[in-house]
């Protein structure tokens, strides 16, 4: 038997709110991602990550595989647990090399899990293109997610009477929660393939927005596309480091001296301040890091 998904318990605000804003593709693959790493962990986190993968009418027709009738929330999160190291290996496969050894290892086993769940797909149909607040109001959704449907309605029905298939729009029915995952993905790979470059084009982009972190081997979906190699944290590692390799000893020493005057408090640096060895050491390291951001950066901060 074959249903529709939609988004039934309210949206995790905190986790939500920052993707509602950028496009549907984008907040799927955030989604994804966190499900992966296994930051989404919550119901209505991974309703949310369904929901985004998948086009708004079949995401608000009731009745969808995520009812209680049909799926509570034991079954739901039974599935995230089953699914989650597929969805992973899927995610990390799309964003490997596939001449790697990485990627010549996650290969079959991803293709198999594509090719078992887009099975599951049944086929393109028309829907009407239909969408009740009230009705939605007694799911919970969140206040923007409600929004974001009746923007999507409303869109949808200006003009409809000039459209060739007046109030109805293709929808797809699904078996399970990881089959709109497969969908999604395949739908971007081919409008990927679809692409048409230009010859200012100086080398055509990766096919999938995500990265897989050298540092932490987390996945990563980057601000912007091709710019970022590190998750946030080991960006900030790397680039620590980096600064560390180049300064020189004495910027190093002195910034460490400078950090454990400034920890020690206005009235402890006050009295330190008084003895002459302090006052020499400072005013060297005041000619010596004339050129060192962090060092003037403490410095300014205590007013020396």
């Amino acid at each position: 038997m074959y249903y529709r998904i939609y988004v039934h318990d309210a949206m995790t605000l905190v986790m939500c709110y920052r993707i509602y804003m950028q496009s549907r593709p984008r907040r799927a693959w955030t989604g994804l991602v966190g499900f992966a790493n296994g930051t989404v962990t919550e119901p209505a986190e991974m309703r949310c990550v369904i929901a985004n993968c998948m086009y708004w009418v079949a995401a608000v027709e009731p009745f969808g595989l995520l009812d209680p009738i049909f799926m509570g929330t034991e079954e739901l999160l039974r599935q995230a647990a089953a699914y989650r190291s597929s969805v992973d290996i899927l995610l990390r496969w799309l964003c490997t090399d596939p001449r790697s050894e990485e990627g010549i290892a996650l290969h079959q086993r991803a293709l198999d899990f594509l090719r078992e769940h887009t099975a599951h797909i049944k086929g393109v149909i028309l829907k009407e293109a239909y969408y009740s607040p009230p009705d939605a109001n007694g799911f919970n959704y969140s206040v923007e997610e409600l929004e974001r449907f009746r923007e999507e309605h409303d869109r949808y029905w200006t003009d409809w009477e000039n459209s060739p298939l007046g109030i109805l729009t293709p929808s797809k029915g699904y078996e399970d929660i990881v089959d709109p995952i497969c969908d999604f993905v395949l739908l971007e790979y081919q409008k990927y393939r679809s692409k048409e470059y230009s010859r200012r084009d100086k080398k055509i982009g990766p096919a999938f927005p995500i990265i897989v972190c050298p540092k932490c081997t987390k996945l990563v979906m980057p601000e912007r596309s091709g710019r970022k190699k590190y998750c946030s944290p080991c960006s900030d590692q790397a680039r620590a480091e980096k600064y560390y390799q180049k300064a020189t000893p004495n910027e190093n020493r002195d910034y460490q001296w400078l950090y454990r005057l400034k920890q020690a408090g206005e009235t402890t640096r006050r009295v330190r301040l008084h003895r002459s060895d302090v006052r020499e050491r400072l005013e060297k390291i005041r000619v010596r890091q004339r050129e060192s951001p962090r060092c003037q950066r403490l410095l300014k901060s205590m007013d020396l």
